[in-house]
């Protein structure tokens, strides 16, 4: 299943890059990762056409742990949250 991740983190205010910027490759959106130590960094990545989030450094984290962790809620809201954001 695939989420308009773009829309989520605009409503949400949180800090991204778009495909085209230096730290992120085409179809991917990338964001700071919460679950790396020391430099979080643009590390972390939704891919667009997968549907999944990945770090270039700690590897991949399942989707609701991540959007919670990025939102800063507990996990169990993000399936409400993402709900709103499911691409039909």
């Amino acid at each position: 299943m695939n989420f308009d991740i773009l829309q989520l983190l605009r409503d949400y205010n949180v800090e991204h890059c778009a495909s085209g910027h230096k730290h992120v490759q085409a179809g991917w959106i990338g964001v700071r990762c919460p679950f790396c130590t020391g430099n979080p960094g643009w590390h972390l990545g939704w891919n667009i056409s997968g549907g999944f989030w990945h770090c270039w450094r700690c590897g991949w984290h399942p989707l609701h742990a991540t959007v919670a962790a990025i939102l800063s809620v507990p996990e169990r809201a993000t399936t409400h949250i993402l709900a709103n954001y499911k691409l039909r």
